[in-house]
């Protein structure tokens, strides 16, 4: 079975509930990170719980891919939207019958005879508790078993640097797309904004998925442009986290300029940004890129996913709103 069908049904198993069919798709020793909720287990336990916990809390869940692609190295990179009406309570948020939809990203590292190894999934905790309810991050529950940084399976050891620029076995439109990426978080880390707009296409598409101001009558989305959204924002970032930093902790690329990278993002707040006042806290985030990049090497798609209620907790802020 191909890669793109594991992950395929993995979600038509999710959509009804189908765990144990679920847990007959994954190798024995499965790993799972669950990075909002600071959960890093076996599939068989971690795993299983947050899945039985999901179909028992939304009985009517359905479940839209809304990207797929699979990497050289057979992990599938998976954007999907979960959407439902609670009917129990979830991730220790009461039911309130409130109707759920959340974008998610998953990756599944898959073995050559097509079961699944290890699961990673993002997704925004704060995005979750808003539309479930909560107004406070100091009384929703935590799931936390550790650390909020990125990491690598049990017994792996992440690759050093120049290993993770080279990738294994690279094609030359993946060697490109690799490059330019690498590029991007250079300049990031140099925090030099106008490099990081020079490497993108000028039409590239930007999205934020945590990013969500909202007011009495809309909500404002962190999506659009690089050039008018993306720009502003890191702009912004870094004039309120003036040590603003990335570590790269891994790179997957297809062949087609597909690139998702794990990143961790900290810095130490001297300014507030946006709703959250300066207390001079300082975060380390875990966060996940997914780029597109053209066979010219410019990025025409920027996409990021991270968890703005450990951010915010970390900051000292506790309302969800």
């Amino acid at each position: 079975m191909s890669t793109r069908k594991v992950a395929q049904d993995l979600f038509d198993r999710m959509q009804v509930g189908d765990v144990d069919e679920i847990l007959r798709m994954v190798t024995p020793d499965a790993a799972v990170s669950l990075m909002p909720l600071q959960v890093h287990g076996s599939m068989a336990a971690e795993g299983a719980d947050y899945l039985h916990g999901l179909a028992r809390s939304f009985p009517d869940l359905l479940i839209r891919l809304r990207r797929l692609f699979v990497t050289t190295d057979n992990t599938a990179v998976a954007e999907i939207t979960i959407e439902g009406t609670q009917a129990d309570a979830f991730l220790e948020a009461a039911n309130l019958a409130k109707h759920v939809d959340l974008d998610q990203a998953w990756m599944l590292e898959v073995t050559p005879d097509g079961r699944i190894s290890a699961v990673t999934t993002y997704w925004d905790q704060n995005q979750l508790y808003r539309r479930l309810g909560v107004k406070r991050l100091d009384i929703a529950g935590s799931a936390s078993n550790g650390s909020t940084r990125s990491r690598s399976r049990q017994g792996e050891v992440v690759r050093g640097t120049e290993a993770l620029r080279a990738g294994s076995g690279s094609t030359t439109r993946e060697a490109t797309a690799r490059a330019t990426v690498f590029r991007f978080f250079d300049a990031y880390r140099a925090r030099d904004v106008e490099r990081m707009v020079e490497l993108c296409a000028d039409n590239a598409d930007f999205r934020y998925v945590p990013f969500e101001v909202w007011g009495r009558q809309r909500v404002l989305h962190g999506e659009g442009k690089v050039c008018t959204v993306g720009k502003p924002i890191w702009t912004a970032l870094i004039d309120a986290f003036p040590d603003l930093t990335n570590t790269v902790t891994s790179v997957r690329a297809d062949g087609e300029g597909n690139v998702a990278v794990q990143a961790d993002i900290s810095g130490t707040q001297t300014k507030a940004f946006g709703v959250i006042a300066c207390a001079g806290g300082h975060y380390e985030l875990p966060h996940l890129f997914l780029f597109h990049v053209t066979g010219h090497g410019l990025i025409d798609d920027v996409v990021s996913y991270w968890d703005n209620a450990h951010w915010k907790k970390q900051l000292g802020w506790f309302e969800v709103d």
